[in-house]
């Protein structure tokens, strides 16, 4: 009786065609693709019929089924056709693992939102739907750098505040001469530039060296230093006395010419090898001779000056008042000394003084100091009454051209060197400069020499740069040729096309 009892039961379950099952220990169920297996909606909540393989409820059941029951064929085989259906969760639902229901997936997400069917992701009023996260919704657009924070709400962006009811971008430091166009991003003004810290500062072209740019192309120099002229972008040593002879290397600190020598006071003065007794060294070894000296023809040395004059010509001599070359009075020619010639002068000659004056035609011996006739390769300084002197050569009627340092005599038209510091040392008038010794002209600060002027009298204005397209005409000032128009900054200006 017992046992028909048990066979009674078993038959009872085998005859059941269709079972639902659901899991026992929670978690999902594998899904089967609509492709290979079958499935009807038997329901609303999500609960769909699925033929799946006999096989894959079999293996489930022993690692740990996710169904209550297995249905079994009938007499214990296998089913027919090897399928069983079951009740599981439809497509595109899941099984909450708490509550055991199947609950719609959306596959991206429904942040701030709930998933109400397969991957339908609905908000709350006021807001929508935007790849798996519930936006809000502004039925105007927002501002420029703002955003829609909620239902019909905007406000600015990070990095924006709000000023004069728009979002403005904040720069915490601020923008001096410049403006904040970004969050923490200023744009300087021009003759502005950034530097290292984010801050708009004064641009100087070459960077101020010894100095700082206090504006745009302005430099304000340091201690013992000065603006170049009109060129406000750079600073050069100052001295201030000045470097005649010499330039200024370092605040204070001359270094003199080739020539020239530093003196107690730092001034460049000229050196003369062997010194000036007698007088003063006024170009490198050149002496002006002091009154009652002169200077000798041969050493250039300043000697006590005598009686006569060996600069005066044949028949001249020296005014004793005036100190200008007067005729004799005493008849010549004459073999016998007038004055004090030790060996006498002989024919063709007059002595004054202690020195012996030729006529035209004859010159001094220097052996016995009498009066020659000239060799025929001299014979073209008969053309000058007087002779040019030994530092000048004749060259036409009465027309002496002097050497270097050496100038004509006004009385005499004889070559006699230069006594004085003053602009007649020169031969040619110092252009834009200063006449420092002979024949030496020394330009002025801004100025150098005329490349192209072969007496080295004229100087010409520097334009740090040249003048491209222009024509430089004061230092560090150019004026454009037609067609073209400066741009930039005082003393750092160009010529560009207009």
């Amino acid at each position: 009786m017992q046992g028909l009892l048990i066979c009674l039961i078993v038959f009872t379950c085998l005859g059941v065609g269709t079972w639902a099952i659901e899991g026992v220990k929670g978690g999902h169920r594998p899904r089967y693709p609509s492709g290979s297996y079958s499935s009807t909606n038997s329901s609303q909540n999500g609960l769909c019929h699925k033929r799946v393989p006999y096989s894959h409820v079999l293996a489930l059941n022993a690692s740990g089924s996710l169904y209550n029951t297995i249905p079994q064929p009938p007499e214990g085989g296998h089913p027919p056709d090897g399928w069983i259906t079951i009740l599981d969760c439809c497509d595109g639902y899941v099984r909450n693992v708490t509550s055991g229901l199947c609950e719609p997936q959306c596959e991206r997400g429904c942040f701030g939102g709930r998933c109400t069917a397969p991957n339908v992701c609905s908000c709350p009023s006021g807001w929508r739907s935007e790849d798996g996260v519930c936006m809000p919704v502004c039925s105007y657009r927002c501002q420029e750098n703002a955003y829609c924070f909620s239902p019909e709400v905007c406000v600015c962006k990070l990095g924006y505040d709000e000023i004069d009811g728009q979002c403005k971008p904040i720069c915490p430091d601020g923008c001096k001469q410049g403006e904040c166009v970004a969050p923490r991003v200023c744009s300087c003004r021009q003759g502005y530039v950034l530097n290292e810290r984010k801050e708009c500062v004064a641009a100087c072209e070459g960077g101020c060296v010894h100095g700082v740019c206090s504006a745009p192309g302005v430099c304000t120099c340091d201690e013992g230093y000065t603006n170049f002229l009109g060129d406000t972008e750079s600073c050069i040593p100052h001295c201030p006395n000045g470097c005649p002879n010499g330039e200024c290397v370092a605040p204070n600190l001359c270094l003199c010419r080739v020539g020239f020598t530093r003196n107690q006071t730092g001034a460049c003065i000229p050196i003369c090898q062997g010194g000036c007794e007698g007088g003063e060294c006024i170009a490198p070894n050149f002496c002006s001779c002091r009154p009652g000296y002169t200077q000798d023809r041969h050493s250039g040395k300043c000697v006590p000056s005598t009686t006569g004059s060996a600069q005066c010509g044949y028949g001249y001599t020296v005014d004793p008042d005036t100190r200008r070359c007067i005729p004799v009075t005493t008849t010549p020619p004459t073999s016998q000394p007038i004055g004090d010639c030790r060996y006498g002068c002989g024919p063709h000659s007059v002595c004054i003084g202690n020195r012996c004056i030729c006529e035209p035609g004859f010159t001094v011996d220097p052996d016995t100091s009498r009066c020659i006739s000239v060799t025929t390769s001299t014979t073209n300084s008969t053309q000058c009454r007087y002779g040019c002197g030994p530092n000048g050569r004749c060259v036409g009627s009465n027309l002496c051209v002097c050497d270097p340092g050496f100038r004509v005599d006004p009385d005499t038209r004889r070559c006699i060197p230069h006594v004085s510091t003053s602009a007649d040392m020169c031969q040619y008038p110092c252009l834009n400069g200063q006449c420092t010794g002979p024949d030496q002209c020394t330009c002025n600060r801004g100025y150098t020499h005329d490349e192209y002027d072969s007496t080295r009298s004229r100087c010409v204005p520097v334009c740090v740069g040249g003048c491209p397209n222009g024509v430089c005409t004061l230092p560090n000032f150019c004026i454009c040729n037609p067609g073209y128009r400066k741009e930039g900054v005082k003393g750092r200006q160009r010529c560009i096309p207009e």
